[in-house]
């Protein structure tokens, strides 16, 4: 119920903002792309009826990039993909459509579209009504749509400051396997994603960038996935 509400005053609010302000050009806030690659920290836990049973904690890199194709219009297209190793393997990819629509004088409002495809791999304990399955290798994969809002801000001429909300629905492939135990499950789930961007020019077109975000994912009987994660990256822009 709560979902619901929020997500009906978020795209009344998107709604009302593109009507309104779609018409103006964005380029004087956003530049004409952007790419952006750095390293990467992810903790990972997986939840049983909100309960976590494992941690996993991996490290690895990103790179995101973002495409204005039509010169003044403000639509824009933003692909991304990551990995990540050490408790277990992360591999990730996707890509989001939206719309740069400034709102103020210094910021910028870009409603998203997208896909994601996440495939995480690791060891893990599972918990049965006998005993612990000990070193059970869990595979996870998830296709999601998601659509939400970035907010960004320049807050002064070398530092800018992006705020991200996304809510997010998966169709997901889990396979465990043990000596003891072979199964795949698969099911549905949703949630939120939160980020934030700091970003410091330190030229004209180049800033040092650290980001940091969360995301929780569940399905109707509250298994799934919460994720805590930071990003220290290098940013060049193309005006």
């Amino acid at each position: 119920m709560v979902d619901s509400l929020a997500m009906k005053v978020l795209y009344s609010c998107l709604f009302s903002v593109i009507f309104f302000f779609a018409p103006l050009r964005a380029l004087e806030i956003c530049p004409k792309g952007r790419a952006d690659i750095g390293a990467t920290y992810f903790h990972i836990r997986l939840l049983e009826d909100r309960e976590v049973t494992n941690k996993i904690d991996l490290v690895g890199a990103r790179a995101d990039s973002t495409i204005l194709p039509f010169e003044g219009s403000g639509f824009c297209v933003k692909p991304f993909v990551y990995g990540a190793g050490g408790g277990g393997d992360l591999f990730g990819t996707g890509c989001g459509i939206g719309h740069y629509t400034p709102i103020l004088k210094k910021v910028c409002l870009t409603p998203v579209v997208g896909y994601t495809y996440a495939n995480l791999g690791a060891m893990v304990d599972i918990n049965t009504p006998f005993s612990v399955l000990e070193d059970a290798h869990e595979r996870f994969q998830s296709n999601s749509f998601y659509s939400g809002m970035e907010l960004s801000f320049n807050l002064k001429e070398c530092l800018s400051l992006t705020a991200i909300y996304q809510y997010a629905w998966a169709w997901t492939n889990t396979v465990v396997k043990h000596p003891l135990l072979n199964q795949t499950f698969k099911g549905r789930s949703q949630g939120s994603n939160i980020a934030m961007i700091i970003d410091y020019f330190f030229r004209e077109r180049w800033s040092f960038s650290a980001a940091f975000g969360y995301n929780r994912s569940l399905d109707t009987d509250n298994f799934g996935l919460e994720g805590f994660g930071m990003k220290l990256g290098l940013s060049y822009c193309f005006y």
